[in-house]
């Protein structure tokens, strides 16, 4: 009788650690996931949003950035730090300027030292302008990324250029 509740007791045991070890997200996974989640966010479909929808958006970009984050673009553009509050909103700007546009990455390149990361990415952005003009534009992009209890969250992004090759 000893054996057998011994041995309930060890079963029990492995499928309770097995499935930690196998089915609990690694931070890793946790921070593709974000940013692919960031990328849906921040693209815009064609069609035009009401005003509660665009608040409702601003809050959830807001949730990306940690408090205050350091933003880098084209060093003149935008550079320096920004709260979280205000990233969105420069997102948002950027977004009312645009028909409807798409934001993705690849080349996803993750090092981890928690409670932070630093991810290097590809990023491609295409976009529509309401003048009728198309962008499609790729850059390297190199963010800091800082866990916030069991989020990752964007502390700083620098935006390099890529040059191409002839």
């Amino acid at each position: 009788m000893v054996k057998k509740f011994t041995m309930l007791l060890l079963l029990c045991l492995a499928v309770i650690v097995g499935y930690f070890v196998f089915f609990r997200d690694s931070d890793e996974l946790k921070i593709r996931r974000t940013l692919k989640k960031f990328c849906i966010d921040c693209s815009k479909k064609e069609q035009s949003s009401s005003a509660a929808a665009v608040i409702v958006k601003n809050q959830v970009l807001q949730n990306y950035f940690t408090d205050i984050c350091r933003l880098t673009l084209h060093r003149s553009f935008m550079y320096g730090e920004y709260s979280n509050v205000r990233a969105a909103n420069e997102i948002m700007r950027v977004n009312m300027l645009l028909k409807k546009s798409e934001l993705s990455i690849s080349d996803i390149d993750i090092t981890l030292r928690l409670p932070e990361a630093e991810v290097v990415v590809t990023g491609r952005f295409r976009a529509e302008l309401k003048s009728g003009e198309h962008v499609d534009e790729v850059r390297e992009v190199i963010l800091k990324m800082r866990r916030d209890g069991r989020k990752w969250k964007i502390h700083s992004a620098d935006i390099h250029e890529i040059l191409e090759k002839q």
